[in-house]
């Protein structure tokens, strides 16, 4: 049964929704002139009372959709666990823009066991899963995927040109089959029972058991050994060492060697969480890109298959919590999004599953896996009654999880700025015109009170950030009167002479904190010396940018390029109110 209300009359026909189990969409449009589609798509065990929280909520993400929203639609189920699968199904169809999904979950690639045709390959894929073919990951590393089928490829002589088998009529070999690399079934040289066993063995590879491998290709090599061919021989040894060094470091613990189990560790913080707990520095984290609210979430995911941890991954959760509001419901949401972007497409589903966190729903994911899998799926939380008695190797893989989803957090943001910065300094560059790009950009400040204890400061950005090595105080020694422009001039003039001296070197930009008289102050003195160096001035008031050409431009301050320059000036003026203040105390020392 399916359902349909507009927002205005909702308010006053609430009662008219079911009190049953099943799905709703809110329909509206992004932006004025986009065509109306499904915005958001939800769950819940009665939608009555679902829907009327939207409503009602004081929270933000979720007023921002009802600002959008201009309809809702239901579809109720016969249980929660049929709405938990119409609700993954319909996002996986209508991709709304304010669902949590697996972020640009289309790059993240598998290995595909093609099961479907008669002689199976094994490709590297980023298409939309069929249910004929055998998959394993997704892979959260593309080079990951692709030296683990070049290692299959060298102990599995399984094909690899994608025809279209059997052929009417047989065709010659291709070098592959010369070189021991292939069977070619293309020339009908081996047949599907035959070759399907091959398959077999390389399922059970993939699964991490690898053992019965190894024996065979010992075997291997001591026969070409005992007939004195001593090149395969190499050549077996050296795939026996490849197997050994992937599986080596990942053997988990002689306790779960015979066990299949996954580790997931969901971490979800605010760019100030980040902050504080990965020890990131403030001017690290850009606040102003961020909305209100801002969640910053990824998981890790290791897959220990008979002891073996034969994959970890790193997935990054699109930013979006619409219908939580903090603590376990936003983790609740966000590992309900998890498991419906990876499990639900995921042949490979292990026994247990063991996460950092509460899920309240996870009765309903045990029965929906299970009903996929046709075999029991525990999911093991860290609320659950055995974990303080039992699960000690779990436990010390979810540490291992949780340290490494803190640590990729840490230096996806950490990527993600020098991304941005470098953006910046293009941004810049085209900006103010200049023939390089700013790689070190100097900006000076002046600090004083009444021109007593005055003193400069120069501060040093390389790529965008922070260069401490590259700071520099100035006490003024010419002004005790107010007057910034002079002391400005001082500086810079002492500055330049180094730069002139050849004592070092000119950075790409020079950045004055202050207007166009402490912009000309600086222009006269690296003009005094003949020097090269583009200089600006950067007024705080309203931002505007000072040329040396006379002109003023304005630049969005939110800008990665603004922030750049904001970033100097606000950090060279930190910097001379400490170096001033601290000759300040000590002078009332005395």
């Amino acid at each position: 049964m399916k359902g349909t209300q507009n927002i205005l009359e909702l308010k006053d026909h609430i009662g008219i929704i079911p009190t049953a189990p099943g799905c709703y969409f809110w329909i509206g449009k992004e932006n004025k002139s986009d065509e109306e589609k499904i915005l958001y798509v939800g769950k819940a065990n009665n939608l009555r009372s679902r829907i009327r929280n939207y409503l009602t909520s004081n929270d933000y993400k979720t007023n921002f959709l009802m600002k959008k929203a201009e309809k809702v639609e239901w579809i109720i189920t016969e249980n929660e666990v049929e709405a938990l699968l119409l609700e993954s199904n319909l996002i996986k169809k209508h991709s709304p823009p304010y669902n949590i999904r697996l972020k640009d979950d289309k790059r993240y690639p598998y290995l595909c066991l093609t099961t479907g045709e008669p002689f199976p390959r094994l490709i590297i894929t980023r298409k939309k899963i069929n249910p004929a073919h055998f998959y394993y990951g997704p892979y959260s590393d593309a080079r990951a995927a692709r030296n683990m089928v070049a290692l299959i490829h060298r102990i599995f002589p399984i094909r690899k040109r994608a025809l279209k088998l059997p052929l009417k009529t047989p065709s010659r070999p291709c070098l592959n089959f010369h070189i021991e690399r292939c069977l070619a079934p293309c020339a009908g040289n081996v047949s599907r029972d035959e070759y399907g066993k091959m398959i077999s063995e390389i399922k059970n590879f993939l699964d991490g058991n690898n053992r019965n491998i190894e024996v065979s290709l010992k075997k291997q090599m001591e026969q070409f050994a005992d007939r004195k061919e001593y090149e395969k021989a190499a050549s077996a040894r050296d795939t026996i060492r490849d197997i050994q060094t992937l599986y080596q470091t990942q053997n988990v613990h002689e306790d779960t060697q015979d066990l299949n189990f996954d580790i997931v560790a969901l971490l979800l913080a605010s760019p100030q969480e980040m902050e504080k707990e990965l020890d990131i520095e403030k001017d690290s984290i850009q606040y102003s890109l961020y909305e209100k609210d801002f969640i910053l979430a990824q998981c890790v995911l290791l897959r220990i298959r008979n002891g073996n941890l034969i994959n970890r991954g790193v997935y990054i959760l699109s930013e979006s919590a619409l219908n939580a509001s903090e603590g376990n419901e936003l983790y609740e949401e966000y590992m309900n999004s998890f498991f419906r972007d990876y499990y639900l497409l995921l042949p490979d589903i292990p026994e247990q599953i063991y996460i950092n966190g509460e899920l309240k729903s996870k009765l309903l994911w045990e029965q929906l896996l299970k009903k996929k899998k046709s075999v029991d799926i525990q999911i093991i939380d860290k609320m659950n009654s055995g974990w303080a008695e039992g699960y000690n190797q779990q436990k010390n893989l979810m540490e291992m999880a949780e340290k490494n989803v803190r640590l990729s957090l840490r230096e996806r943001i950490l990527g993600e700025k020098i991304k941005n910065q470098r953006y910046g300094l293009r941004q810049l560059q085209k900006f103010l015109k200049l023939k390089d790009l700013p790689f070190l950009i100097e900006c000076y400040d002046i600090s004083n009170i009444q021109g007593k204890e005055a003193v400069g400061s120069g501060v040093t950005l390389r790529d965008g950030l922070k260069y401490t090595s590259g700071y520099r105080k100035y006490k003024i020694q010419t002004k005790d009167t107010p007057d910034d422009p002079a002391m400005m001039y001082e500086v810079l003039s002492r500055r330049f002479r180094r730069a002139h001296e050849k004592k070092n070197s000119l950075p790409d930009l020079i950045v004055i904190d202050g207007g166009i008289n402490q912009l000309n102050a600086a222009l006269r003195a690296r003009n005094e010396l003949n020097l090269k160096v583009p200089v600006i001035s950067l007024a705080k008031r309203e931002e505007e940018v000072y040329c040396e050409d006379g002109t003023i431009l304005k630049m969005d301050k939110n800008s990665p390029g603004m922030l750049i320059l904001r970033l100097a000036r606000d950090e060279a003026h930190r910097f001379g109110v400490s170096y001033h203040r601290l000759l300040r105390d000590k002078k009332s020392f005395m």
